[in-house]
């Protein structure tokens, strides 16, 4: 495509966003800002113009769902070419909520971060957002209904959301990276007509392609939810921590308690909770702590299920705020299900995570 076609067509998509009906479009300075809307956004939120750049994106959403921006805004900011999803609640100018799910990325000039650039869709009341659509609703009509009921229902929606993603994405990683990997294998092989290089060439390309590939094959299991009802709990995490023992400087070992009665009665959405609790805090121990053993323990009473997940690595300060989201969300997925989680750890004692969710 010539210089000019690629203008044009620059222009054509400006357009297109600037009159959708269908899709939010807003351009933001560092400071969150208004630097531009389109007309839907306007008509739906605004009215902003025609001076928008004396409102921020965050005027008009929900204050419970403002850090959630925030911490999106920061992650583009600091990682330009990155894309943060966010699932926002955003209160019409007619004072109603509206659920919208936003891509944000951060928008270069000569490589110098000048601002970000978000576009957002309303979110469909099917599937796993309708818990969270209702969830809206219900605090609407039913101002009696507690706050934390109100986040349980909205959190637990977000999970499904967030799985549900994890599939498309997981999918998506197979279907078509792996395709565009295999693809560059053939253009590699023109480098057999090389001949002083040919060895050289043959035998980095080859070694570099197949990690890359094996790696997207390991996170594409990773992302897609895993056939907990066909394989079970235990073997689903027995799967995972094995292919961590063989390709980890690490021992990762799972013990288990009351599953010989109960395991294959507990709900399919509680078994995948608890997969993605312990899988979320492994990889925390896999790239953080520099750990040589750790260990997984899964007890069911009759009143509670109970997560173990323990490890020799560097340890940190408990009491003081962990940055990251990894125990962030293994602390959200259990309080949609009225968990409660307790962390011990200190520096140079490793860590010790414990669950314990009602069943």
């Amino acid at each position: 495509m010539d210089e000019s076609s690629a203008m044009k067509n620059h222009k054509n998509l400006d357009l297109f966003l600037h009159r959708s009906s269908a899709l939010y479009y807003a351009i933001l300075d560092n400071r969150g800002m208004f630097s531009y809307v389109n007309f839907l956004y306007d008509k739906t939120f605004g009215p902003f113009l025609p001076d928008p750049a004396i409102y921020t994106f965050s005027s008009v959403i929900v204050p419970e769902d403002a850090g959630i921006f925030l911490k999106a805004q920061q992650e583009c900011l600091n990682e330009p070419g990155h894309i943060a999803c966010a699932d926002l609640r955003k209160r019409r100018s007619d004072g109603s909520l509206l659920l919208t799910r936003w891509e944000c990325c951060a928008l270069t000039d000569d490589d110098k971060v000048i601002g970000l650039q978000c576009i957002g869709k309303d979110v469909a009341d099917d599937g796993a957002t309708a818990g969270k659509n209702q969830a809206i609703r219900n605090a609407q009509e039913d101002p009696a209904q507690s706050d934390i009921a109100r986040q349980r229902q909205i959190t637990e929606a977000a999970i499904l959301a967030q799985e549900k993603q994890r599939a498309e994405i997981g999918r998506e990683l197979h279907d078509n990276i792996n395709q565009i990997l295999t693809t560059t294998k053939l253009y590699i092989d023109m480098a057999i007509n090389e001949e002083e290089l040919r060895d050289e060439l043959m035998t980095k390309s080859y070694q570099n392609i197949s990690t890359v590939i094996e790696e997207i094959r390991t996170l594409s299991k990773s992302l897609v939810p895993p056939s907990l009802g066909d394989i079970g709990l235990k073997e689903a995490i027995y799967e995972m921590i094995g292919n961590l023992n063989i390709s980890r400087k690490i021992t990762i070992r799972l013990r288990t308690s009351g599953f010989a009665n109960a395991g294959d009665s507990l709900p399919g959405h509680i078994k995948l909770v608890i997969f993605r609790i312990v899988q979320e805090q492994v990889n925390n121990i896999v790239k953080h702590s520099k750990a040589t053993n750790a260990e997984i323990k899964l007890a069911i009473s009759k009143e509670n299920l109970n997560i173990t997940v323990t490890d020799n690595g560097l340890g940190f300060d408990a009491r003081k705020k962990v940055k990251g989201i990894g125990l962030t969300n293994i602390t959200s997925r259990a309080e949609a299900y009225n968990g409660r989680v307790e962390i011990i750890s200190s520096p140079g004692n490793g860590c010790s995570l414990r669950v314990s969710i009602p069943i």
